[in-house]
């Protein structure tokens, strides 16, 4: 074969390998303004009729609803519709929609069989749009299975959706259904996904302590986490249950408990303070050693909640450890604390010990600097707002004229 012929043949694949690129480009483009109009087409559609059963939706509107849902525009059309009509009249959509939940659950079947796109996009607007309390079982167990299949999106859309709409017991069998399943989801994702539960938390709570003892290490922690996360966020509210303290701080306790589990409780008492728990951190603080300096360096972030002489002796102590780790820990506590360096400190400023020394001195440097930034940017603020700062000084003038 000549060079020419050869350069000939590969020219002309390439120049059909373009043609294709050019036409998928345009079938793309085409079927993608195709499913734009059918999606604007089926959305007024949905809801002028939505508008005509907001009062009572009628066996016909519901089997027309069925039809839609069981196509991704359709699916994409109703919820954008009901945005737009939640935004109008909230309480005229939950009664609407209050008045087709059997749709959603004649809908279980279907879904069940298609794929994990599809199952991914109903479980979303179950959470989203489902009203019936509790949940059907049917609708509970179809999520479930869903939870149970390899694609992330749908599991993640399952398991929020169990969260959203199930009971305490449900989310925590979702919970152990996540935790025996071939694949590992992201113990994040599931502490940020408990904290989505719209009732009462502390019922979710104890479900799940109830059940601590039949999950895995990595759940066990992940639960912890979302414990810390959910507790402090009682802002306005009483503390967390006592019980629940005294369940934590005994795991925390446990010298044959995982390393990882202990520590994560040290951390749940450091956003939730707890006086009796203050012994064991201190314990804590003191296991400085290569083999257990993590026990050190995460008690040393956590007595900053724990405001004593105890915890300032301690504090101390760590900020000599021959561990970078502990000492950086607690030179940020002792700052945290409100500590000065020329009196409260100043025997270590001024003591033997060069690293502990330097730890506190670049401690301090650097909240000086981010007080100097901070500092910094507001005063560029209010000079590029010269409104707000024109109110500033006439909310002054009055008090300056009093004194």
């Amino acid at each position: 074969m000549s060079v020419q012929v050869f350069i000939g043949f590969y020219a002309l694949i390439s120049i059909m390998m373009i043609m294709f690129d050019i036409v998928f480009l345009q079938w793309e483009s085409l079927r993608d303004w195709q499913l734009k109009r059918l999606k604007v087409y089926m959305s007024h559609e949905l809801r002028e009729e939505i508008a005509r059963n907001l009062d009572f939706p009628t066996p016909e509107h519901r089997n027309l609803l069925c039809r839609r849902l069981k196509r991704l525009s359709g699916m994409e059309s109703f919820d954008l519709t009901m945005e737009q009509l939640y935004i109008d009249s909230p309480s005229a959509s939950e009664h609407y929609l209050s008045g087709i939940d059997t749709v959603f659950e004649e809908l279980v079947p279907y879904f069940s069989r298609k794929d994990v796109l599809r199952r991914a996009y109903f479980a979303a607007i179950i959470k989203r749009w489902y009203r019936c309390r509790p949940a059907a079982p049917s609708i509970i167990d179809t999520l479930y299975e869903d939870i149970r299949v390899d694609a992330l999106f749908t599991r993640q859309n399952a398991f929020e959706a169990v969260v959203q709409i199930g009971r305490p017991s449900e989310i925590v069998y979702a919970v152990s259904v996540l935790d025996e399943a071939s694949i590992a989801h992201s113990t994040r994702l599931i502490s940020e996904t408990l904290l989505m539960y719209p009732n009462d938390s502390d019922e979710l709570a104890d479900a799940l302590l109830k059940a601590f003892s039949k999950f895995s290490l990595t759940m066990k922690i992940c639960i912890v986490n979302y414990l810390r996360l959910s507790d402090s966020s009682r802002t306005g509210r009483e503390g967390a249950p006592e019980d629940r303290f005294r369940f934590i701080k005994q795991i925390m306790d446990d010298e044959d408990a995982d390393m990882d589990l202990r520590l994560a409780c040290a951390r749940y008492f450091m956003h939730n303070p707890w006086n009796p728990a203050l012994a064991t951190l201190i314990k804590f603080a003191r296991m400085d050693n290569e083999a257990e300096w993590e026990y050190s360096a995460v008690a040393a972030l956590v007595l900053a909640s724990y405001p004593c002489t105890k915890t300032t002796q301690a504090l101390k102590r760590c900020v000599k450890s021959p561990i970078y780790y502990v000492r950086f820990n607690a030179a940020q506590s002792l700052y945290r604390l409100g500590l000065s360096l020329e009196t409260d400190l100043a025997d270590i400023v001024h003591g033997g010990d060069r690293y502990a020394r330097d730890m506190l001195l670049y401690r301090w440097e650097i909240e000086r600097r981010r007080q100097d930034r901070l500092s910094a940017s507001t005063q560029e603020a209010m000079q590029k707002d010269p409104a707000t700062d024109d109110s500033a000084r006439s909310n002054l003038s009055p008090s300056g004229a009093s004194a």
